[in-house]
């Protein structure tokens, strides 16, 4: 019986060592994994699909990267139309001078731009897009926006778009900025994939409670 007893406590200090040396190598690991695991974060942020011809392309209002990317695609061919997401009246002619700019640098005339005015934020995007597509028979469309706002747009079109005969391609803006491997090294893009994932988990609950938060908590989503 004393044998037994002995071989007992023999084993749970055995198990309670093992249990310490894990939990004290714990932050060695961490710390060895970190940049590993900080790729994997700025990553998720970016949906990049194959590029497909469209009939229109959605530029989601916010920069202008995204309205010269817009320009560039519809130069290789990939769409004919072009819908702006987002755009405020106010800001309508600069963003216009701006794409016809680009347009002229590249050779090309651009097509009529066709404004989306209402939406305010992301997940009013897909919301406000949707009868515009349906109304003018688009069935197919490039949703374009910086790649830390690929994972989010594509969430909530996604959500919005599930059953309607119009297939959606997601494509991220080149010029951005943004490099999903080095994030952490900018004070400016901490914040900015913090927020983003903040906005991402706000998002993800629906429409209501996007809604509520950008209510009553001082807009967490600003329409980036």
């Amino acid at each position: 019986m004393n044998n037994h007893i002995r071989s007992h406590k023999s084993e749970s200090k055995k198990k309670l060592i093992c249990i310490a040396v894990i939990l004290a190598l714990l932050p060695t690991c961490a710390y060895l994994a970190r940049h590993p695991i900080l790729r994997t974060v700025g990553n998720f942020l970016i949906v990049n699909d194959t590029l497909k011809k469209s009939d229109v392309i959605v530029v989601l209002e916010g920069s202008r990267d995204r309205m010269e990317e817009a320009v560039r695609l519809v130069k290789v061919g990939s769409a004919e139309n072009i819908v702006v997401s987002g755009s405020r009246p106010s800001s309508r002619g600069e963003i216009e001078r701006n794409m016809r700019h680009e347009a002229g640098r590249l050779g090309i005339t651009l097509p009529d731009i066709i404004w989306e005015e209402k939406s305010r934020h992301t997940f009013e995007h897909p919301i406000y897009v949707k009868p515009i597509l349906k109304e003018r028979g688009f069935h197919s469309a490039i949703v374009l926006s910086s790649p830390y706002h690929m994972r989010r747009a594509a969430m909530l079109f996604d959500r919005t778009f599930r059953g309607e005969d119009i297939e959606l391609t997601y494509r991220y803006v080149r010029e951005s900025g943004f490099d999903p491997d080095q994030w952490w090294k900018d004070p400016g893009m901490r914040k900015l994939v913090g927020l983003e994932y903040l906005k991402l988990g706000v998002n993800f609950w629906g429409r209501g409670f996007s809604a509520f938060v950008v209510e009553h908590l001082c807009k967490v989503d600003n329409n980036q």
